[in-house]
């Protein structure tokens, strides 16, 4: 019988090749591999790199999210369980690949992959600091503040996860103890204040007010058509019948319905006003901060 074929990654490797990867990688966090004080932990944080470059960087049609999320938070774990002291040579190339893969401009053409990854990231990235503090994560710091401030305002979820993983990391780690102290204490009171909730806030006040435009205009046309026959009918005959007194009474009725209506619409457009005018003075407060930090990461920069 001919044997199929193994399924070929686009790393490289096969399918079950990658499997077995992973379980090395378990076993490191198990301590029961014979690669802890040899190169093999380098090996394999390649072949994550190489998996997750295919995955991120490679044809959305065939992307495997995931899997790509597994992998980020198996080194996360690993990471966390205190294997992996004394590797910061490896985690170091681990984490320039990492870098190069989220780099920003992979977020307009990388589709969702990077939105939906992007909270694994930025924990491993917070569990990775904690360990090598050594490590300069600047360059992953902003691209975190870049995810953070696009998801925001592309009303993804997630962002907060993201900004509580760098408010998490060592205020030892570049620029995270100014961060800190001068800038997330008034983003931390926003989102304690239920700031991701403002678009869904607008949203439900939105459809509100469709649905108010909506009776105003049946209202609008049911007092067209009582108005058109009353006209019609008072020129016809020239007097008041019991008939016209009921349609004089509805159009009053009416009459007071569309001001409630109108007045709760105009209620409903200062509430829109009043969460727009939030979610924009909070993108402001974002920005400042995103610009605090790139002016200390480039201090001559012009943002």
């Amino acid at each position: 019988m001919m044997r199929q074929a193994a399924k070929i990654t686009d790393t490289g490797v096969s399918a079950e090749e990658l499997r077995q990867f992973r379980i090395r990688l378990g076993d490191e966090f198990d301590g029961n591999s014979q690669f802890s004080e040899g190169a093999g932990l380098d090996e394999i944080l390649n072949v994550y790199l190489q998996f997750l470059q295919s995955q991120l960087l490679g044809s959305s049609d065939h992307m495997d999210i995931g899997k790509v999320r597994e992998m980020l938070l198996e080194v996360t774990a690993l990471v966390r369980a205190g294997k992996v002291k004394d590797r910061g040579e490896e985690f170091g190339r681990f984490m320039d690949g990492l870098v190069n893969i989220y780099r920003f401009d992979t977020m307009e053409s990388g589709g969702d992959g990077f939105q939906h990854s992007v909270g694994d990231y930025a924990e491993l990235l917070m569990s990775v600091s904690s360990e090598f503090p050594a490590y300069n994560y600047d360059a992953a710091l902003q691209q975190l503040f870049l995810y953070m401030n696009r998801m925001f305002e592309h009303q993804q979820k997630g962002w907060v996860e993201v900004l509580e993983s760098i408010a998490s990391m060592p205020e030892s780690i570049g620029f995270v103890r100014p961060l800190k102290q001068e800038c997330f204490p008034e983003i931390m009171e926003w989102v304690e204040g239920g700031v991701q909730n403002l678009f869904q806030i607008r949203g439900d006040l939105s459809a509100m007010l469709r649905k108010l435009n909506m009776r105003e205009q049946l209202v609008e046309q049911q007092m067209a058509r009582l108005q058109n026959a009353y006209q019609t009918r008072q020129t016809a005959e020239n007097l008041i019948d019991l008939k016209q007194g009921k349609k004089v009474r509805a159009m009053v009725l009416l009459r007071r319905k569309l001001v409630a209506i109108r007045h709760e619409s105009a209620e409903k457009i200062g509430m829109i006003k009043l969460v727009e005018s939030n979610i924009q003075e909070f993108q402001d407060l974002m920005v400042t901060t995103r610009r605090a930090f790139f002016i200390r990461l480039v201090p001559d920069a012009a943002i």
